[in-house]
């Protein structure tokens, strides 16, 4: 799947880092769930998985989930994040149910306050790359996967349906 782009971040005052050359969205299929990276406005990333209506934790706050910081979002899929591949009808929209987690914690580097008139200290903060969330949400959407029993007795249970093509994706 290729990676989306709702839009570009501004970067003014940011500085180099190793946020140069990074995308500022990316969507993709990993353990047959949909997942997403979206760079904030203040340049932290936050990840998200997309589960749909059947799977264990649709309609759930994924308190069992396992993510750097812990879940921060629990709710329908973003306009922004997933438009493009599950329309922007509120049916289709209430059939998947999202999981995301920030990464604008205590200790991770947001590189759009430096832009700020108000500098924040940094002592010791990384900045958390679209490598390191890409590895989280992979790892947030197997768990996502391993909760879900019944699919993998099924192991053909569609878990995405492409609407544009009506291709169904599963494992």
């Amino acid at each position: 799947m290729e990676d989306g782009h709702a839009g570009a971040v501004n970067r003014t005052g940011w500085g180099p880092g190793p946020w140069d050359g990074e995308p500022d969205q990316r969507v993709w299929l990993h353990a047959g769930l949909l997942c997403a990276a979206l760079r904030r406005p203040l340049g932290f990333w936050c990840g998200y998985v997309t589960v749909p209506e059947g799977h264990p934790h649709f309609g759930g706050e994924g308190a069992d989930i396992h993510v750097h910081g812990g879940i921060t979002l629990a709710g329908q899929p973003a306009w922004e994040l997933f438009g493009g591949l599950i329309g922007n009808d509120d049916l289709i929209r209430s059939r998947y149910w999202a999981l995301g987690f920030d990464c604008a914690h205590s200790g991770d580097l947001s590189p759009g306050l430096a832009s700020l008139a108000l500098r924040v200290p940094r002592y010791g903060a990384v900045y958390r790359t679209l490598a390191y969330v890409t590895r989280e949400v992979n790892a947030m959407a197997n768990q996502l996967n391993l909760a879900w029993p019944a699919r993998a007795a099924a192991r053909k249970v569609p878990l995405f349906e492409e609407p544009k093509t009506g291709r169904k994706i599963t494992l």
